[in-house]
């Protein structure tokens, strides 16, 4: 059979994800094969077949399909195992990602379908878990390791090469299904050739009656297996859009968050803009009411300009003697009850000092 190199470089590549990736004594090199089967756990017939498929699906549809078996991943998780190869790799046409790795490691019983995202659309993870769940597991089961990665692996080529539109020559001819189909076809002519010559005799209205009620149940069959194929073509088209639809709304919200971040980001700095004008303004009026109320006392005082506690004393001192009671009790009435509003004004304009420059 023939097979396409994917390198010439032989070159070891080594896995570094939290520490260097073993695969017993050696990294593992380029893929030289599409089957590249290092826990030798596949027939030659098998990997001869699945070489051949997987060339042809490159050649028809680009996706690049690597086949790979090893005895353990050295303790690091299948997934990260696999993502780290197919990121070394880089399987699958430039700008597309349609290449696809199907790992499994022998001792440590794991398994693992990674698949590009230009594949997603179609080779879903729900579809690998079924495929593995429902083919390859059982043949794990029985130790039929070689045969479980041979159909399970058939299988997705068959999904991707009908999501891609072309038949694959290779897959027509190995297909266990269409085998399958043949020995079921082979046995009924058997059987028929035996009831023609054991029954002979029998009339031919009965023979017709029995081979028009053949033809009906096969119609039927067949008919139903096309409605069959309908329906599960629908249900994963609608499941495809029902999952573009769930990333569209989760993308939809995360952006909507994000915008609601920002304007509570936005709103937090103008409050606070706000709040520090808010202060200033207060500072700066209490700035200016002191300076006015010690203009306003002074000016009782008979004090302009700069105010010293000196002067405040000295000049208190000239206005209390001014203003003694002795020489107030002489005034008249009249000029009494004004001297004795002035000396209120200047003792509250001398306490107002006080209390500012701790006066005694």
């Amino acid at each position: 059979m023939r097979r396409i190199l994917f390198s010439l470089t032989a070159a070891l590549l080594f896995f570094c994800f939290v520490g260097e990736v073993a695969l017993g004594q050696a990294a593992l090199p380029m893929p030289r094969h599409y089957v590249e089967d290092y826990a030798n756990v596949i027939n030659s017939s098998d990997e001869q077949s699945l070489n051949g498929v997987l060339q042809e699906l490159e050649q028809k549809t680009g996706a690049q399909y690597i086949v790979l078996t090893v005895e353990t991943t050295g303790g690091v998780p299948i997934e990260d195992f696999a993502i780290g190869l197919a990121e070394k790799w880089k399987l699958g046409q430039k700008g597309k990602d349609n290449g696809m790795l199907f790992v499994l490691a022998k001792n440590d019983r794991k398994y693992r379908f990674e698949v590009g995202y230009g594949l997603e659309g179609f080779i879903t993870d729900q579809y690998c878990g079924t495929v593995g769940r429902d083919v390859l597991v059982p043949y794990l089961k029985r130790g039929d390791y070689g045969g479980g990665i041979y159909q399970a692996n058939l299988q997705v080529v068959q999904k991707i090469a009908d999501a891609s539109g072309i038949t694959l020559t290779a897959l027509h001819k190995l297909s266990p299904q269409k085998k399958e189909n043949q020995y079921k076809q082979g046995g009924v002519l058997f059987l028929c050739s035996c009831a023609l010559i054991l029954f002979g005799v029998v009339s031919y209205s009965i023979l017709h009656k029995r081979t028009t009620t053949y033809k009906t149940q096969k119609a039927k069959g067949e008919a139903e297996e096309k409605f069959q194929d309908t329906k599960r073509k629908t249900e994963e088209e609608k499941r495809q859009q029902q999952e573009k639809e769930r990333r569209s709304e989760e993308e939809f919200r995360r952006r909507e968050e994000a915008h609601r971040e920002d304007d509570r980001y936005r709103a937090e700095k103008e409050q606070n803009h706000r709040e520090e004008n808010e202060r200033t303004r207060s500072e700066e009026s209490g700035k200016r009411e002191l300076f006015k109320d010690e203009r306003y006392y002074g000016s009782i005082l008979g004090l302009n300009g700069r105010i010293d506690p000196e002067q405040v004393k000295h000049r208190y001192r000239e206005l209390a003697v001014q203003y003694h009671p002795d020489k107030v009790h002489q005034l008249g009435p009249k000029l009494k009850e004004i001297a004795e509003q002035e000396m209120k004004k200047i003792n509250e304009a001398y306490d107002y000092f006080k209390k500012k420059y701790g006066l005694k």
